[in-house]
C-alpha cells in the first residue's frame, strides 16, 4: 500500500511539478537569454518529444512495476534481507540508484554511441522545465537496461524504488528549471542537491562546463569525482551547442542518426 502511494506521489509530481515551475519561470527567471514570447513554441517543440518519451516509459515502467517486487520476492539482491531495516533500505536504494544515475549519465557524454542519442536533451537552446523531461525516446531503452540490471543486484523494497522515483522525476524537473531562487537557499540546497543555476553549468555550450555537474538527486557524487563546476555567469550563459541551430521536434527525432550527430561541445 505505501509501495503504492508513493508511487502515485510520484506521478503527481511529474503532472503538477512542471506547471508550477513554469510559473516560477515566469515569474522570477533565473536567465531572460531567451525572450518571452518564444516560450510557448519552444514548450511545444518539446512537448511532442517529452509525448513521445512518455509512451516508451510506460512501458519502462510496466516492466519495474512487475521486476522490483519480483526481484524482492526471489530475495536475489543485497537489499533482500529480513533484518534490514525499512528506513536503511530506502536510504541505500535512492544512494545506489543516484550513484549509478551519475555514472551512467557520465557515459551517455563518454560514448559515442550513447552520447548521439543524449545529443537530443543538450540541443535545447533555452534550458527550462520542459528539458528536464526532454530526451530521445530511444535513450530511455539503455536507461532502462542499466537500471533493471541494478534493479537485479539489490533487489530494493517497492517503497524503496518508489520514494527514488519520487526524488528523481522532482529533480528532474527543479534544477532544469529557469528559476532565479534565493542566493542564501540556492547555497543551502546546492550541499545536497543540484538547483537550476548548478545544473545550468551542465547545459553550457562547451567543455570542461558541459562534461560536469552530472548529478540528478545529490550534488555529492560530482564532488567526490571530480566533475562538480560553477560559474559566475550562469544567467547570462547561453545553452545547446554550437554550430547546431535550433531544431523543430521532427529534426530532434532524426537527429541522433544524422552526420550533424557527431559534434562534440569544443573546449573554452
Amino acid at each position: 500500500m505505501l509501495a503504492e502511494t508513493l508511487d502515485t506521489a510520484a506521478r503527481v509530481v511529474i503532472v503538477v511539478g512542471p506547471p508550477v515551475w513554469w510559473l516560477a519561470e515566469t515569474l522570477r527567471p533565473l536567465s531572460t537569454v531567451t525572450p518571452r514570447h518564444q516560450r510557448l513554441r519552444h514548450l511545444g517543440r518539446n512537448g511532442v518529444l517529452i509525448a513521445l518519451g512518455l509512451v516508451v516509459n510506460g512501458a519502462a515502467g510496466a516492466l519495474f512495476a512487475w521486476l522490483v517486487p519480483w526481484a524482492r520476492a526471489q530475495h536475489l539482491g543485497v537489499l533482500a534481507r529480513p533484518e534490514l531495516p525499512p528506513a536503511l533500505d530506502v536510504a541505500l536504494t535512492v544512494l545506489a540508484y543516484d550513484f549509478v544515475d551519475y555514472w551512467r549519465h557520465r557515459l551517455h557524454h563518454a560514448w559515442r554511441p550513447l552520447w548521439r542519442l543524449h545529443q537530443v536533451h543538450h540541443l535545447d537552446e533555452a534550458v527550462d522545465v520542459s528539458t528536464g523531461y526532454l530526451n530521445h525516446p530511444l535513450e530511455v531503452v539503455p536507461m532502462a537496461l542499466t537500471f533493471a540490471a541494478l534493479t537485479l543486484v539489490l533487489a530494493p523494497s517497492p517503497e524503496g524504488y518508489a520514494v527514488r522515483l519520487l526524488l528523481a522525476m522532482g529533480a528532474l524537473a527543479f534544477h532544469h528549471a529557469n528559476v532565479a531562487l534565493p542566493p542564501w537557499l540556492d547555497r543551502a540546497l546546492t550541499a545536497v542537491t543540484p538547483t537550476p543555476r548548478t545544473h545550468r553549468v551542465h547545459h553550457a555550450r562547451h567543455v570542461p562546463w558541459t562534461d560536469s555537474n552530472f548529478g540528478t538527486v545529490f550534488s555529492w557524487w560530482d564532488r567526490l569525482f571530480g566533475t562538480w563546476r560553477t560559474r559566475a555567469d550562469v544567467a547570462a550563459m547561453e545553452t545547446g551547442l554550437e554550430r547546431l541551430p535550433a531544431m523543430s521536434a521532427t529534426e530532434l527525432l532524426a537527429h541522433p542518426f544524422t552526420a550533424r550527430a557527431d559534434v562534440r561541445p569544443e573546449p573554452r
